[in-house]
């Protein structure tokens, strides 16, 4: 049975690869042919699957913090999804050759005729941007090396003191977490309208990452659970917890970007409408 189990793992690992290399392939096709749909949809794509392993890094400081028997369920999921932390630093990079086709800041002709837009320079220019996204990822990545490695001596020793350095760190990385998270997505998606700004921006992504780690958690955990050890934790009533708990950050998630719509859309500003109208016409359609 064991031998069986291998070769299902090794052949979806197969087929994910080949999968992962016709994609790779496409869109390098894509960034030749044309370089700024290429970004804009690369940014999109990049946004959502970098907030699973940033938002396991949170759902798992906070059962840390918080305990509950719904974590111990997806808990090594969610540590497996923060290991991916470092490829995703790297997948990055593309992102740093499209800034100008990206960034109406990163553009110097533009920049240089817009008064604003010089106001803004000292924040907004392209060596702060890579400094400050690489100060993002060394916080994530070393809250979550921290985090994994502690919690396998945890499982190793049964040492009390682990259990107790994991809680002392995930409360100071829960507010690293709402300060990288919130810097972050100002940077990468809220400066494409340099001009425009939200107050609750940073958020409604803190919310939507924690949302995308815990629906793939389910997911991977629904999909694992006739294998050992994780066999020995699953419950229905953790099913439900974990239910629950998605269907609040659903709520929430919704809440957060519903009030900032009707907000917009009820005071119709010009200088704040412009967010959603490029939003719903032409290339970000």
């Amino acid at each position: 049975m064991n031998g069986g189990r291998s070769m299902r793992w090794d052949l979806m690992q197969k087929r994910s690869l080949a999968v992962g290399l016709i994609a790779a392939v496409l869109c390098a096709g894509g960034a030749l042919i044309f370089p700024p749909a290429f970004f804009r949809a690369y940014l999109s794509a990049y946004i959502f699957w970098v907030g699973i392993p940033v938002g396991s890094l949170a759902l798992l400081m906070l059962h840390h913090l918080v305990g509950g028997r719904w974590g111990f369920m997806i808990q090594r999921v969610l540590e497996a999804a923060i290991q991916t932390l470092p490829l995703m630093a790297l997948l990055f990079i593309p992102l740093v050759f499209g800034l100008s086709d990206l960034y109406p800041w990163a553009r110097t002709e533009v920049a240089a005729a817009d008064p604003l837009l010089q106001q803004k320079a000292a924040y907004l220019n392209i060596p702060f941007f890579v400094a400050r996204a690489v100060a993002y990822f060394a916080v994530w990545i070393v809250l979550g090396r921290l985090l994994v490695t502690w919690s396998l001596r945890q499982d190793q020793s049964a040492d009390d003191t682990l259990t107790l350095r994991l809680q002392r760190l995930s409360g100071p990385g829960l507010v690293l977490y709402g300060l990288t998270v919130s810097f972050a997505v100002i940077d990468w998606i809220m400066s494409l309208e340099p001009k425009w700004y939200s107050t609750i921006f940073g958020m409604i992504f803190m919310v939507s990452f924690g949302l995308a780690a815990m629906a793939l958690a389910i997911l991977a955990t629904r999909f694992l659970e006739r294998e050992k050890p994780l066999a020995q934790v699953v419950s229905p009533d953790r099913w439900h917890d974990l239910g629950n708990l998605l269907l609040a950050l659903v709520m929430f998630w919704a809440y957060l970007n519903f009030s900032q719509f009707l907000l917009i859309w009820s005071e119709n500003l010009a200088e704040e409408i412009p967010w959603y109208l490029h939003r719903i016409d032409g290339g970000w359609e």
